[in-house]
């Protein structure tokens, strides 16, 4: 792991910068509900949680048409996947592990949301790290394989969120 080769060209890439980009406005979009959610009585509304899939989708439309149609598997697929899916769980355990501590502080009158929420903060703080790693800048495997990943780490904040944060 490490920064990949040419980092420095690759932040000055328009789908690099974009993977980055989502990744990051994904974790600044998911703190504020993660806080929410340690208080009761905070109404959780879900923000602009929103925006990083969008980002993805709309990135995901512009490689679509900038790439024949031959190219759309190759780059849906990327070299990358089995990596993708391991080590951005990976990368994410332990500040799942933090959060969930963090929100054990708090009083979260859902546990299995928060612990979710948790999730999604943890998986975009994987993902940010990751994505220096990751050679694959699709938007489209950045959609598919990174979303998958961040829903993992959020499956397992839910199922963990239910058991230790619960009064």
């Amino acid at each position: 792991m490490g920064p990949r080769p040419g980092f420095g060209a690759a932040l000055r890439t328009p789908f690099f910068d974009l993977k980055l980009a989502a990744a990051l406005v994904l974790a600044a979009s998911a703190f504020p509900l993660v806080a929410a959610a340690a208080r009761p009585g905070r109404r959780l509304s879900h923000g602009v949680l929103w925006l990083a899939p969008a980002l993805l989708v709309a990135g995901a439309v512009a490689d679509l048409l900038t790439h024949a149609p031959a190219e759309w598997l190759p780059r849906l697929v990327g070299t990358n996947t089995f990596y993708c899916l391991t080590v951005v769980p990976a990368l994410a355990v332990l500040p799942l592990a933090a959060i969930l501590l963090a929100l054990r502080h708090g009083a979260p009158t859902r546990p299995r949301l928060a612990g979710a929420l948790a999730g999604v903060l943890a998986g975009a703080l994987g993902a940010i790290i990751y994505a220096t790693n990751c050679t694959d800048d699709s938007p489209l495997f950045v959609l598919t394989w990174y979303s998958l990943a961040i829903a993992m780490i959020a499956a397992a904040g839910a199922a963990l969120g239910r058991k230790v944060l619960r009064w």
